[in-house]
């Protein structure tokens, strides 16, 4: 492969993870309604691991709107979803 091909490559890749985690456009040769639906899906999911390691939060029925504007804002920290709900919970003190 050459270095032309691998950097083309890398940017797709970008692209297409912007579009999954942080609300970019859809990438050209993609299908729009399946990447926002993966994308609906990938929130979903951070959110449940959320609720999964900290269970108080789900008393709040704002949660899944508040962590969808959270998710948007960011990528999922490293250090699995423990690390992902004390990011969470940093992000909505600095909204207050």
């Amino acid at each position: 492969m050459t270095e032309d091909l691998r950097h083309a490559l890398a940017e797709g890749q970008r692209a297409l993870l912007l579009a999954l985690v942080a609300g970019g456009p859809t990438p050209e040769g993609f299908d729009d309604a399946r990447v926002r639906l993966q994308a609906a899906m990938l929130v979903a999911k951070r959110r449940s691991l959320v609720e999964r390691v900290r269970p108080d939060l789900r008393a709040s029925p704002e949660l899944p709107v508040r962590l969808a504007a959270y998710a948007a804002a960011g990528p999922q920290p490293d250090g699995g979803p423990r690390a992902n709900a004390e990011a969470y919970e940093e992000w909505l003190a600095g909204q207050a």
